[in-house]
Protein backbone atom coordinates (compact mmCIF):
# COMPACT_ATOMS: atom_id res chain seq x y z
CA UNK A 1 0.00 0.00 0.00
CA UNK A 2 1.51 3.15 -0.86
CA UNK A 3 1.55 6.87 0.56
CA UNK A 4 -1.60 7.68 -1.30
CA UNK A 5 -3.58 4.72 -0.41
CA UNK A 6 -2.69 4.56 3.48
CA UNK A 7 -3.70 8.06 4.44
CA UNK A 8 -6.84 7.47 2.16
CA UNK A 9 -7.47 4.33 4.19
CA UNK A 10 -7.07 5.92 7.58
CA UNK A 11 -9.47 8.61 7.05
CA UNK A 12 -7.40 11.41 5.43
CA UNK A 13 -7.56 12.64 1.71
CA UNK A 14 -4.87 11.29 -0.53
CA UNK A 15 -1.73 12.82 -0.74
CA UNK A 16 -2.28 13.28 -5.50
CA UNK A 17 0.56 12.95 -7.52
CA UNK A 18 2.69 11.29 -4.31
CA UNK A 19 5.26 8.25 -5.70
CA UNK A 20 7.78 6.60 -3.80
CA UNK A 21 10.39 7.51 -5.91
CA UNK A 22 9.17 11.03 -6.87
CA UNK A 23 12.73 11.06 -5.94
CA UNK A 24 -0.89 26.29 21.15
CA UNK A 25 3.07 26.86 21.54
CA UNK A 26 5.87 27.59 19.01
CA UNK A 27 8.52 24.95 19.68
CA UNK A 28 11.31 25.58 21.97
CA UNK A 29 14.88 25.43 20.20
CA UNK A 30 17.12 22.70 20.02
CA UNK A 31 18.58 21.89 23.45
CA UNK A 32 21.66 19.87 23.76
CA UNK A 33 19.68 16.53 23.37
CA UNK A 34 20.59 16.91 19.99
CA UNK A 35 24.25 16.52 20.99
CA UNK A 36 25.60 13.17 19.78
CA UNK A 37 27.11 10.06 21.33
CA UNK A 38 29.91 8.45 20.72
CA UNK A 39 29.80 10.48 17.62
CA UNK A 40 28.15 8.52 16.15
CA UNK A 41 23.93 8.50 17.32
CA UNK A 42 21.63 11.70 18.65
CA UNK A 43 21.50 11.30 22.17
CA UNK A 44 17.90 11.81 22.54
CA UNK A 45 15.26 12.34 25.16
CA UNK A 46 13.02 11.29 22.31
CA UNK A 47 13.28 9.30 18.76
CA UNK A 48 10.35 9.54 16.83
CA UNK A 49 7.99 7.57 14.09
CA UNK A 50 6.40 8.29 11.12
CA UNK A 51 3.40 5.65 11.32
CA UNK A 52 3.47 5.63 7.51
CA UNK A 53 6.35 2.77 8.02
CA UNK A 54 3.45 0.54 9.82
CA UNK A 55 0.98 0.71 7.30
CA UNK A 56 1.19 -2.94 6.41
CA UNK A 57 0.21 -4.29 9.65
CA UNK A 58 -2.46 -1.63 10.98
CA UNK A 59 -5.10 -2.18 8.93
CA UNK A 60 -7.29 -4.64 11.21
CA UNK A 61 -5.29 -2.91 14.06
CA UNK A 62 -4.91 0.33 14.47
CA UNK A 63 -3.32 0.96 17.79
CA UNK A 64 -1.56 -2.39 18.32
CA UNK A 65 1.54 -1.48 16.10
CA UNK A 66 1.69 2.04 17.71
CA UNK A 67 1.97 0.05 21.52
CA UNK A 68 4.28 -2.21 20.06
CA UNK A 69 5.95 0.71 18.63
CA UNK A 70 5.91 2.46 22.44
CA UNK A 71 7.33 -0.50 24.14
CA UNK A 72 10.18 -0.46 21.92
CA UNK A 73 10.84 2.73 22.99
CA UNK A 74 8.90 5.52 20.79
CA UNK A 75 8.09 8.58 22.76
CA UNK A 76 6.86 10.92 19.57
CA UNK A 77 4.51 9.46 17.11
CA UNK A 78 3.79 11.34 13.83
CA UNK A 79 0.92 10.40 11.90
CA UNK A 80 -0.76 10.36 8.58
CA UNK A 81 -4.54 9.78 9.38
CA UNK A 82 -5.94 7.99 12.08
CA UNK A 83 -7.88 4.73 11.31
CA UNK A 84 -10.94 5.09 12.88
CA UNK A 85 -10.10 6.99 15.77
CA UNK A 86 -11.43 9.91 16.86
CA UNK A 87 -9.15 12.94 17.97
CA UNK A 88 -10.17 12.35 21.48
CA UNK A 89 -9.73 8.21 21.41
CA UNK A 90 -6.13 9.00 19.58
CA UNK A 91 -5.46 12.10 22.74
CA UNK A 92 -6.73 8.78 24.93
CA UNK A 93 -3.80 6.59 23.91
CA UNK A 94 -1.19 8.87 23.74
CA UNK A 95 -1.54 9.58 27.60
CA UNK A 96 -2.73 6.03 28.16
CA UNK A 97 1.35 5.56 26.62
CA UNK A 98 2.83 8.31 28.06
CA UNK A 99 3.53 9.48 24.38
CA UNK A 100 3.13 12.67 22.16
CA UNK A 101 2.51 13.44 18.74
CA UNK A 102 3.90 16.82 18.04
CA UNK A 103 3.36 16.16 14.54
CA UNK A 104 0.74 14.80 11.66
CA UNK A 105 1.06 14.49 7.62
CA UNK A 106 -1.70 16.50 6.01
CA UNK A 107 -2.52 16.62 2.43
CA UNK A 108 -2.70 19.78 0.46
CA UNK A 109 -6.16 19.01 -0.13
CA UNK A 110 -6.81 19.20 3.24
CA UNK A 111 -5.25 22.13 4.30
CA UNK A 112 -7.32 23.80 0.89
CA UNK A 113 -10.65 22.13 2.06
CA UNK A 114 -10.48 22.05 5.97
CA UNK A 115 -7.77 24.07 7.41
CA UNK A 116 -10.30 24.53 10.86
CA UNK A 117 -11.18 21.02 11.01
CA UNK A 118 -6.95 20.15 10.99
CA UNK A 119 -6.35 22.71 13.47
CA UNK A 120 -9.26 21.92 15.93
CA UNK A 121 -8.32 17.88 15.39
CA UNK A 122 -4.72 18.86 16.07
CA UNK A 123 -5.60 21.13 19.29
CA UNK A 124 -7.25 18.12 20.55
CA UNK A 125 -4.23 15.50 19.73
CA UNK A 126 -2.13 17.98 20.59
CA UNK A 127 0.35 18.20 17.50
CA UNK A 128 2.14 21.27 17.44
CA UNK A 129 3.44 20.81 13.50
CA UNK A 130 0.80 20.73 10.95
CA UNK A 131 3.33 19.03 7.65
CA UNK A 132 2.17 19.20 4.32
CA UNK A 133 4.47 15.63 2.93
CA UNK A 134 3.50 16.62 -1.19
CA UNK A 135 1.93 19.85 -3.00
CA UNK A 136 -0.44 17.61 -4.52
CA UNK A 137 -2.70 18.72 -7.18
CA UNK A 138 -0.98 22.47 -7.02
CA UNK A 139 1.38 23.01 -9.97
CA UNK A 140 4.69 22.51 -9.39
CA UNK A 141 6.31 22.50 -12.92
CA UNK A 142 7.86 26.66 -13.54
CA UNK A 143 9.50 29.24 -10.80
CA UNK A 144 6.56 31.17 -10.85
CA UNK A 145 4.78 27.76 -9.57
CA UNK A 146 6.83 27.42 -6.63
CA UNK A 147 6.72 30.73 -5.46
CA UNK A 148 3.17 30.70 -5.61
CA UNK A 149 3.08 26.97 -3.43
CA UNK A 150 5.51 29.31 -1.17
CA UNK A 151 2.67 32.05 -0.87
CA UNK A 152 0.20 29.49 -0.08
CA UNK A 153 2.20 28.17 2.87
CA UNK A 154 2.63 31.82 4.43
CA UNK A 155 -0.96 31.86 4.13
CA UNK A 156 -1.65 28.72 5.59
CA UNK A 157 1.21 28.77 8.40
CA UNK A 158 0.02 32.29 9.05
CA UNK A 159 -3.52 30.54 10.32
CA UNK A 160 -1.89 27.79 11.90
CA UNK A 161 0.56 30.14 13.72
CA UNK A 162 -2.26 31.96 15.51
CA UNK A 163 -3.84 28.98 16.61
CA UNK A 164 -0.48 28.03 18.11
CA UNK A 165 0.59 25.47 15.46
CA UNK A 166 3.69 25.78 13.12
CA UNK A 167 2.88 24.78 9.57
CA UNK A 168 5.55 22.56 7.83
CA UNK A 169 6.61 21.32 4.50
CA UNK A 170 8.41 17.63 3.96
CA UNK A 171 10.19 17.20 0.83
CA UNK A 172 10.84 14.14 -1.58
CA UNK A 173 13.85 14.36 -4.28
CA UNK A 174 11.56 16.28 -7.00
CA UNK A 175 12.17 19.48 -5.20
CA UNK A 176 16.58 19.22 -5.79
CA UNK A 177 16.13 19.04 -9.65
CA UNK A 178 16.78 22.48 -10.54
CA UNK A 179 14.32 24.54 -12.63
CA UNK A 180 15.81 27.32 -15.00
CA UNK A 181 18.97 26.92 -12.48
CA UNK A 182 16.91 27.29 -9.47
CA UNK A 183 16.75 24.28 -6.82
CA UNK A 184 12.65 24.51 -6.22
CA UNK A 185 13.56 23.36 -2.24
CA UNK A 186 15.66 26.98 -2.41
CA UNK A 187 12.63 28.64 -3.50
CA UNK A 188 10.16 27.59 -1.12
CA UNK A 189 12.62 27.89 2.11
CA UNK A 190 13.70 32.08 0.41
CA UNK A 191 10.02 32.42 -0.20
CA UNK A 192 8.46 31.57 2.73
CA UNK A 193 8.77 33.41 6.26
CA UNK A 194 10.97 31.32 8.98
CA UNK A 195 7.85 32.56 11.31
CA UNK A 196 5.12 30.47 9.47
CA UNK A 197 6.88 27.75 7.74
CA UNK A 198 9.38 25.46 9.03
CA UNK A 199 11.17 22.53 6.81
CA UNK A 200 10.95 18.90 7.18
CA UNK A 201 13.70 17.57 5.81
CA UNK A 202 13.85 13.80 4.56
CA UNK A 203 17.44 13.58 4.72
CA UNK A 204 16.88 10.05 2.78
CA UNK A 205 15.28 11.89 -0.48
CA UNK A 206 17.47 14.61 -0.41
CA UNK A 207 20.61 12.25 -0.48
CA UNK A 208 19.05 10.91 -2.83
CA UNK A 209 18.88 14.00 -5.40
CA UNK A 210 22.64 14.23 -4.81
CA UNK A 211 22.23 16.85 -1.64
CA UNK A 212 24.40 17.37 1.18
CA UNK A 213 21.92 17.85 3.99
CA UNK A 214 25.66 19.47 5.73
CA UNK A 215 25.65 22.11 3.47
CA UNK A 216 22.16 22.82 3.26
CA UNK A 217 21.74 23.25 6.84
CA UNK A 218 24.63 25.76 6.41
CA UNK A 219 22.67 27.35 3.71
CA UNK A 220 19.89 27.74 5.11
CA UNK A 221 20.31 27.70 9.41
CA UNK A 222 17.31 27.49 11.43
CA UNK A 223 15.08 26.53 8.88
CA UNK A 224 14.94 22.78 9.47
CA UNK A 225 12.48 21.88 13.07
CA UNK A 226 12.30 18.09 11.91
CA UNK A 227 14.00 15.75 9.71
CA UNK A 228 12.46 11.74 8.81
CA UNK A 229 15.79 9.77 9.51
CA UNK A 230 15.58 7.14 6.61
CA UNK A 231 18.46 5.63 5.15
CA UNK A 232 19.47 3.99 1.79
CA UNK A 233 22.22 1.15 0.82
CA UNK A 234 24.99 1.20 -1.67
CA UNK A 235 22.35 0.14 -4.43
CA UNK A 236 20.19 2.41 -3.51
CA UNK A 237 17.64 0.95 -1.76
CA UNK A 238 15.44 1.66 1.53
CA UNK A 239 17.05 1.06 4.55
CA UNK A 240 16.79 0.33 8.37
CA UNK A 241 18.39 3.46 10.05
CA UNK A 242 22.29 2.58 10.16
CA UNK A 243 22.39 -0.10 8.08
CA UNK A 244 22.65 1.75 4.84
CA UNK A 245 25.24 4.65 3.77
CA UNK A 246 23.92 8.12 5.42
CA UNK A 247 26.12 9.55 7.58
CA UNK A 248 24.05 10.23 10.15
CA UNK A 249 27.17 11.10 12.30
CA UNK A 250 28.11 14.50 10.18
CA UNK A 251 24.33 15.22 9.74
CA UNK A 252 23.35 15.23 13.45
CA UNK A 253 26.64 17.20 14.05
CA UNK A 254 25.00 19.80 12.54
CA UNK A 255 21.42 19.73 14.70
CA UNK A 256 22.33 23.23 16.00
CA UNK A 257 22.74 24.98 12.75
CA UNK A 258 19.64 22.96 11.28
CA UNK A 259 17.63 23.68 14.22
CA UNK A 260 16.31 20.33 14.72
CA UNK A 261 14.04 19.76 17.21
CA UNK A 262 12.29 16.34 15.98
CA UNK A 263 13.77 13.46 14.31
CA UNK A 264 11.25 10.86 13.08
CA UNK A 265 12.14 7.48 11.99
CA UNK A 266 10.81 6.51 8.51
CA UNK A 267 11.35 3.47 6.34
CA UNK A 268 8.89 3.52 2.99
CA UNK A 269 8.56 0.11 2.84
CA UNK A 270 10.20 -1.83 4.97
CA UNK A 271 10.17 -6.22 4.84
CA UNK A 272 9.12 -6.77 9.18
CA UNK A 273 8.19 -3.34 10.29
CA UNK A 274 8.22 -4.23 13.84
CA UNK A 275 12.15 -5.30 13.50
CA UNK A 276 12.85 -2.49 11.54
CA UNK A 277 11.45 0.50 13.66
CA UNK A 278 13.19 -1.50 16.46
CA UNK A 279 16.95 -1.46 14.33
CA UNK A 280 16.69 1.76 13.86
CA UNK A 281 15.86 2.66 17.47
CA UNK A 282 18.41 1.09 18.89
CA UNK A 283 21.04 2.27 16.26
CA UNK A 284 19.70 6.11 16.95
CA UNK A 285 19.76 5.23 20.73
CA UNK A 286 22.55 3.45 21.09
CA UNK A 287 20.53 0.67 22.79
Amino acid sequence: MDRRAFIQHTGVAALAGFALRCAGETPAPPTESAALIGKVRPQLATVGLQLYTLRSIMGDDFTGPIRQAAEIGYKEFEFAGYGNLTPQEVRALLDELGVTAPSTHVSAQQLREDLPGLIERSAIIGHKYLICPHPGELPFKTVDDYKAMAAKFNEWGAVTMANGIQFGYHNHSFEFEAIDGVLPMDILIQETDPNLVAIELDLCWAVNAGTDPVAYFDKFPGRFHLCHVKDLDAAGELADVGAGTIDFAAIFDKAQTAGLRHYVVEHDRPTEPITSIRNSFNYLTGA
